[in-house]
């Protein structure tokens, strides 16, 4: 099993924006501009070989990552849902990472191992 790296993106990177666009298309002031925003979706640039006239030659297709309970099955990646925090487990996604905008973090408390609770009594309070 591998062990999961987490990201998260720097503050000032990925801000709200002034102004969101209701579904009649008209623009409203937004209460949150300016304030760090979660991420809705990531491109990772994933080349794969293909054969093309005799040659083996890369093909290149982006892939996309979008908040999920469960890593992505081609780059085991994933965004927490509402959150600007990147889960990986594969090296090459976290050398993209830390060459952008996003620092390296402690895994958040919801996804820590949970301890389970003592249901024992302490030592001398037994009936």
């Amino acid at each position: 099993m591998s062990t999961s790296l987490y990201f998260e993106l720097n503050d000032d990177i990925g801000l709200a924006p002034s102004h969101l666009r209701k579904p009649d298309g008209t623009e409203v002031e937004n209460p949150r501009a300016g304030e760090p925003d979660t991420i809705n979706n990531l491109g990772f640039p994933v080349s794969t070989p293909i054969m093309v006239d005799g040659h083996v030659t890369d093909s290149v297709d982006v892939v996309r990552i979008f908040p999920s309970e469960d890593l992505d099955p081609v780059l085991k990646t994933r965004i927490l849902p509402n959150s600007r925090i990147v889960e990986t487990q594969n090296p090459q996604v976290a050398n993209v990472l830390r060459e952008q905008h996003y620092h390296e973090i402690d895994p958040p408390k919801s996804e820590q191992p949970r301890k389970p609770k003592n249901t024992t009594a302490p030592a001398g309070e037994e009936d």
